[in-house]
């Protein structure tokens, strides 16, 4: 029975390994970052805040109420009052509402689409550097299992010194260039919990199944997609359609007052 060397054993069961339990897809690191990042939140924010005030912009201001006391005369006169605007200037008032909401909710997702490119990127960044490290761990192993068989041939002399010396400069810079592979994936990995607000000692490992874009669309098709969902276009547009509901004409306000006098003098006096 032929038993195969320690070096090729591990290199075969490296590359029969599963993938990592723990590692992180694409899209929850999107979601986790999204969740994390203040300004995001702080967008959304304001947008919710500005979806509420529209059907507000279509109600009454709050009705005034007053009392008004003369000791002279013994007299009591209560007053109410209600202000409505100009119909007019009440659509308008709308309008303004609808479009500050919508240019809120571009300017939020303009904030999250950002952010989402810079998870994304910085998460391709850790994917590559990780596939990277795991070709020159194979090749690593591999040049090892060739150091030790060179070295083991030297002995019965199978090869020569040079060949052995070979060997082990060959290993020694595929080592060094793992060794370097190790901490450039430090530094993105450092770069992507830094945009997802997460600066604990945990790894994050990627997802080795991880399927990248093979081919794209045309470019006709892809302009005409990047136009209509530019966050910072349809923020502009938003922005001019507001600027023309602030011209619309409008008219004077409308204010309604009733008064009530009691008087407290006595019947008597009254008739008087």
């Amino acid at each position: 029975m032929r038993v195969l060397p320690l070096s090729v054993t591990l290199l075969i069961g490296f590359i029969l390994a599963p993938t990592c339990a723990g590692a992180i897809a694409l899209p929850a690191i999107v979601q986790t970052g999204l969740q994390n990042n203040l300004e995001v939140s702080a967008a959304k924010a304001n947008w919710e805040s500005a979806k509420n005030k529209v059907p507000q912009a279509l109600s009454l201001d709050n009705p005034k109420i007053g009392l008004e006391y003369q000791q002279d005369s013994a007299m009591k006169m209560y007053t109410a009052e209600q202000m409505i605007m100009f119909p007019g200037k009440i659509y308008a008032e709308y309008l303004m509402a609808g479009r500050e909401a919508e240019m809120l909710g571009a300017r939020y997702r303009a904030k999250a689409l950002a952010v989402s490119s810079e998870l994304q990127a910085a998460y391709f960044e850790l994917f590559l550097a990780d596939r990277s490290i795991d070709l020159m761990r194979e090749v690593t192993l591999f040049l090892s299992s060739i150091k030790k068989a060179a070295q083991s041939k030297y002995i019965v002399g199978g090869v020569t010194q040079a060949d052995v010396l070979q060997a082990n400069i060959e290993y020694l810079i595929m080592n060094n260039e793992l060794t370097t592979l190790r901490q450039e994936r430090k530094v993105k990995e450092t770069k992507l919990k830094a945009i997802l607000n997460q600066m604990d000692s945990a790894a994050i490992e990627t997802d080795s199944a991880l399927n990248l874009p093979g081919t794209l669309e045309a470019e006709e098709i892809l302009e005409k997609a990047a136009l209509k969902n530019r966050p910072d276009y349809r923020k502009a547009l938003e922005n001019l359609r507001q600027d023309d509901g602030r011209v619309l004409p409008v008219g004077k306000d409308l204010a309604l007052e009733h008064r009530h006098v009691l008087s407290c003098l006595p019947h008597d006096a009254r008739r008087g």
